[in-house]
């Protein structure tokens, strides 16, 4: 995509800025994207547990990212951290799958399917560190 910055302002030597956030959890914005409702949108970092640390997220990433690790959250304060080769949103939509097939041979969608009534709205998702 073009800048937007006429080209006489680039040649002053004016810093550019992007639109795009440097670090962070966020939603791919991609129109129909179903894990929409299920990614924690502009999160900067996430609270590990009852030992007051903060895990800050050093990049940029979104349900298009591969190669990461990965935090469900549910209401009851029960937390699967994962990881996963795949896109994020392909992981997330296999979970989202088998919650709603309550499937009970894997965690996450056993415990959504046995506490929560396989409601899929209710997985809060991070996504934390690229695993390169």
């Amino acid at each position: 995509m073009p800048s937007q910055i006429p080209e006489n302002t680039q040649a002053k030597g004016l810093p550019i800025y992007s639109s795009t956030p440097n670090t962070g959890a966020y939603r791919c914005g991609t129109p129909g994207c179903e894990c929409r409702e299920n990614i924690c949108h502009r999160r900067q970092s996430v609270d590990m547990g009852t030992d007051s640390i903060s895990f800050q997220i050093k990049q940029y990433l979104n349900c298009g990212s591969e190669h990461l690790i990965y935090l469900i959250e549910c209401p009851c304060q029960k937390r699967y951290v994962g990881r996963t080769i795949n896109t994020l949103r392909n992981r997330i939509n296999q979970h989202r799958y088998n919650t709603k097939r309550n499937y009970l041979k894997h965690t996450v969608s056993k415990h959504f399917s046995m506490y929560h009534k396989s409601d899929r709205s209710l997985m809060k998702i991070t996504p934390i560190k690229k695993n390169s």
